[in-house]
């Protein structure tokens, strides 16, 4: 079966008019020549295109009416946080605005290269309809894929809904890379479907337009579960025991080859990046997290069942497995629900069409997608773990992707089925039937969960679960739902012919697809379309570092306030941030920040020891305002062991056993001093197998107003232990029992798992204390301690005081608190280097020793480290450094005073240049608080010079005594190879393409067509 685009390849035009005697006569210009066969084919053609795609545009306009009407962006979360800022940013290969400097063009998820991007951000506040295209190409897309299988109109229009209504799609909306990535797919399929039948040059040409776009698009992980997918599809589909069959294969094969080659532009700067960045390396405990469970399959009917958003109609905010605060994300990435009618229309699909391989094939795929989706429940995930590039990506629910792309294949099989009668009424009482015991099944299992579930609802707000219809409305929509499917399909049935019974299979099927999606999360929480105006603070403190080339980092990162200026929306306001949110964040930022991908700084900032931030040149510091309620009322109290917690940890290591730079000592300034006659304290030993029974390990100091002091000491095996004692490589060793366990956790470990534990210990003072001052000390020698969590008890009024990361004591010598903006402190960093700046001394030392170094400030031989004296570059070979400063050999240059006229000057600075102008009295070295990257070029008087990795992350160069102009470019070598490579890719298409048509010509003239 050939779908009508496919038919036009093989039709050619009638002959010349002027070759036909009975229309010889007649003067040329006086006929108005009648339209060819294939010419009014191919405008059929193009009206049917347009008639398809301006259906799904109504349809998704009206299904997303909600928001677009409303003034609202699509962009909840990370489209908040990542999609739109980008989008509207404008591209650029370096966004200097961002961690110190980053190479945005290399992440995929800028979707810098992809097309449809390109065109939409010529027009201005157009993000919206770029979001709503990706929906309206998915099913435009599965409408071609699906009437290439059944020529059947209403087919295609279903198979089209299904799969860009599906709840996949639907609840990935934050994330627009995955859904544009996803749209693209059915493409894919379609032309491998035309491909397997006939070559065809245009098939050919489109099935390498749509991989390359789906690789433009950005989404890696989805992209690489397409490319996975279809070439089982050429695989098992494409063998025949036709004589050409080989080479039909071998021509889908190279379709996919070509297609991946067009996005080499991309793809080899991804790879560079990659390989800097944190997922370098993926353990399998990363990388089956967000699995689905088990039990989430009865989602497939109630897919509302463990909540969903806040505010919605269904009410109940998300509880299961991942649970507060990380409910949101659990949701969209475990929603598995494609439709109730779908899911019948489907099994209906693979009935009637059970000998046909395209049916069992995608049949196939809905279950390996399942049994991918479960993760580690099932050996599997072990295999597919040591696969290459597929071991790069976690979350393996992301697999429902293929899910709803095979229910969409096979409930348009059975719509065409029952249209055309090959599935009767009897075949359909029989599928409902069985999905009627299968929809009571997973009723009744709701119901004997519910106690199982009760204590996971109750930490997410829900005080009384209950899966009564008329109690919960999760389960009772889904029952309307079944019943009203069930039934208009019986009736369909009966009369597939009947114009208003089709109508009606089509309603219920919108229904039961927007029972889903239309009460989602970018109904409730997409922010307002004004959402990214600059609040005051941006204009105010972008303007200052843009003059003094400085930055800012606000703390929480993206969960800032707006006035906290977060990362990304912050480079569209064009405020120099050090803070930025990717998956992809350089290892070596991330380490240096203690920061995570989301910009969230993990460790506290108020270390006085650390000059991290002061060489990456910040300024000034945004962290979260909290003035200390009276009484207990706060957001983030949990209960546990019968005290009361600050829900966040407070992340303080001290002690430096384990290797890691850790300063000593901390102190807690309260915001009003609170009276405590004891402590309590949940905390954890790392490296202290050798601490024995009872040593003291941590002093605590609680100190008054007028310096009246009490201290107690925690020690090793009764108030607190090593975190892996029962670890089978640590228990044999550890010289110290087992406290009191405050919570426990699994963690990989070596070739398999162990669980971790944290330790909660209560300690009394000697007497009451009206304490302003926590102060904490190590004394137990080798091994370091996390401290979690602090908070102060007064027993004889019941009152529990907690202790908060933001009341970590500062250094007013190296911090000056600026002002405090809506839920926000800014702080002045006062030791904030500029953006560049020139160095007498040079040491040599492996990366670690420098890291640490930066982060205690102190050198190995035991000197103060001082940024502004000494640059810290790694010894890359033997012989040490080469350079043309003073005693290079031995890896330092000279160490004599510096000439007070030094200067340094950023004439020039944009996206991929910088222009520097140096005065030095000396040999120096010229360090810049940037980034290092590869791609980077440098030339000092036009001559190039070697840029050095300095201070762990940054870039270096050495120049002579006088005056000089350095100039950094960025021009990376991997951008270059991949646009080659991309050209090639793309004149290979189309030399094959002309190939094709070619011979199709000739065997055409040879038919006589």
């Amino acid at each position: 079966m050939r779908s009508p685009l496919s038919k036009l390849q093989m039709q050619t035009p009638h002959d010349d008019i002027s070759e036909r005697p009975h229309e010889a006569q007649t003067p040329p210009r006086t006929v108005a020549p009648e339209p060819s066969t294939r010419e009014r084919a191919r405008t059929r053609a193009i009206v049917h295109v347009v008639a398809v795609v301006a259906f799904y545009s109504v349809v998704f306009t009206i299904f997303f009416s909600p928001a677009l009407f409303a003034g609202k962006l699509l962009a909840p979360g990370d489209g908040s946080n990542f999609h739109a800022p980008f989008y509207y940013a404008g591209r650029t290969l370096w966004q200097p605005l961002l961690w110190g400097g980053y190479p945005l063009a290399a992440d995929p998820q800028a979707m810098t290269w992809y097309p449809l991007a390109l065109l939409f951000s010529l027009v201005p506040r157009s993000y919206n309809a770029f979001v709503v295209s990706a929906y309206v190409l998915a099913g435009a897309l599965s409408y071609g894929y699906t009437r290439s299988l059944t020529r059947s109109t209403f087919a295609s229009l279903a198979g089209g809904l299904i799969y860009g209504m599906s709840a996949f799609l639907v609840a990935q909306l934050g994330h627009v890379s995955l859904v544009h990535t996803a749209a693209w797919a059915p493409a894919i399929f379609w032309s491998l479907e035309e491909l397997r039948r006939r070559a065809s040059a245009f098939w050919f040409a489109a099935g390498t337009l749509a991989v390359g776009c789906a690789g433009l698009a950005g989404h890696f992980q989805i992209y690489v579960y397409a490319l996975g997918l279809a070439l089982l599809y050429v695989l098992i589909l494409g063998w025949s025991p036709r004589a050409r069959c080989l080479k039909r294969i071998g021509l889908m094969l190279m379709s996919l080859a070509l297609g991946v080659a067009t996005t080499a532009v991309q793809l080899i700067p991804t790879f560079e990046l990659t390989e800097q960045g944190q997922r370098a390396r993926m353990s399998f405990t990363e990388f089956v997290s967000f699995s689905l469970p088990a039990r989430h399959l009865v989602c497939l009917f109630f897919p509302f069942a463990f909540g969903g958003s806040p505010g919605s109609f269904y009410a109940m905010p998300y509880f299961d497995v991942w649970g507060p605060p990380v409910g949101g994300w659990g949701a969209t990435e475990l929603t598995i629900y494609v439709g109730v009618l779908p899911l019948v229309l489907a099994l209906i699909g693979l009935a009637a069409h059970r000998r046909e391989r395209v049916a069992w094939f995608w049949a196939g795929v809905a279950v390996l997608a399942l049994v991918l989706a479960a993760g580690d429940a099932t050996p599997l995930a072990r295999l597919v773990f040591h696969l290459p590039a597929y071991n790069k990506f976690r979350v393996p629910a992301r697999h429902l992707f293929e899910f709803a792309l095979a229910a969409s294949a096979l409930a348009g099989l059975g719509t065409a089925a029952v249209q055309r009668r090959l599935a009767r009424a009897p075949l359909v009482r029989r599928v409902v039937l069985f999905f009627s015991a299968a929809f009571l099944f997973c009723f009744v299992a709701l119901f004997a969960m519910t106690d199982r579930l009760q204590p996971e609802a109750a930490r997410a707000g829900v005080a009384s679960l209950s899966y009564l219809p008329w109690r919960n409305p999760a389960t009772l929509v889904p029952v309307v739902i079944f019943v009203a499917a069930a039934s208009a399909l019986m009736l369909w049935s009966s009369r597939p012919d009947s114009r208003a019974r089709q109508t009606l299979i089509f309603i219920v099927l919108f229904a039961d697809l927007s029972s889903f999606g239309w009460f989602y999360e970018w109904r409730y929480v997409s922010p307002d379309a004004r959402a990214f105006a600059p609040p005051a603070t941006a204009l105010r403190y972008g303007a200052e570092l843009r003059r003094s080339g400085q930055r800012i980092l606000p703390v929480r990162g993206v969960l800032s306030a707006p006035e906290g200026l977060p990362p990304n929306v912050s480079a569209l306001w064009k405020v120099p941030s050090a803070g930025g949110y990717s998956a992809l964040i350089l290892a070596r930022t991330s380490r240096l920040l203690d920061m995570s991908n989301d910009g969230n700084v993990n460790a506290p900032w108020q270390d006085a020891d650390s000059r991290s931030l002061d060489i990456f040149a910040v300024r000034y510091v945004f962290a979260p305002r909290e003035e200390r309620d009276a009484g207990m009322t706060h957001a983030g109290v949990v209960n546990a062991q019968g005290i009361a917690w600050e829900a966040a940890d407070l992340n303080v290591t001290l002690g430096a056993g384990c290797g890691d730079a850790h300063a000593d000592a901390t102190e807690f300034t309260l915001v009003s001093p609170a009276r405590a006659d004891s402590v309590a304290l949940v905390t954890a030993l790392a490296c202290s197998e050798r601490i024995t029974d009872d040593a003291p390990v941590l002093r605590v100091t609680a100190m008054d107003d007028s310096g009246q002091t009490s201290t107690q000491i925690l020690r090793a095996g009764a108030d607190t232990s090593e975190w892996a004692h029962d670890c089978d490589d640590v228990r044999p060793t550890v010289a110290h029992r087992r406290a009191h366990v405050f919570a426990s956790f699994t963690v990989a470990r070596g070739a398999g798992a162990c669980e971790g534990h944290s330790y909660v210990a209560r300690v009394r003072f000697d007497h009451a204390v009206e304490v302003k001052t926590l102060r904490l000390e190590w004394i137990g020698g080798h091994g370091s301690v996390d401290v979690k969590k602090i908070s102060l008890l007064d027993e004889a009024d019941g009152q529990t005081t907690l202790i908060r990361a933001s009341e970590r004591a500062i250094d007013p010598a190296r911090w000056r608190r600026v002002e405090d903006v809506g839920g926000v402190s800014v702080y002045e960093n006062l030791r904030a280097r500029p953006r560049a700046w020139l160095a007498a001394e040079v040491l040599t030392l492996p990366a670690e020793s420098i890291l640490e170094a930066i982060k205690t400030g102190r050198l190995p031989d035991g000197r103060a480290f001082d940024p502004a004296r000494t640059a810290l570059v790694e010894e890359l070979s033997p012989g040490g450094l080469t350079m043309s400063a003073p005693n290079a050999t031995t890896g330092a240059a000279t160490n004599e005073a510096r000439d007070v006229n030094d200067e340094v000057t950023v004439a020039q600075s944009s996206d991929t240049k910088m222009l520097v102008r140096v005065r030095a009295g000396a040999d120096s070295f010229l360090i810049l608080s940037d980034v290092y990257y590869p791609g980077w070029r440098a030339t000092l008087d036009g001559r190039e010079v070697r840029i050095y990795q300095t201070d762990y992350a940054l870039r270096g160069v050495f120049v002579p005594a006088g005056e000089h102009t350095v100039e950094f470019t960025f021009a990376p070598t991997s951008l270059r190879v991949g646009a080659s490579v991309s050209a090639l890719a793309f004149a290979a298409i189309c030399l094959v393409a002309l190939l094709i048509a070619r011979r199709e010509r000739a065997n055409a003239s040879r038919v006589g067509v």
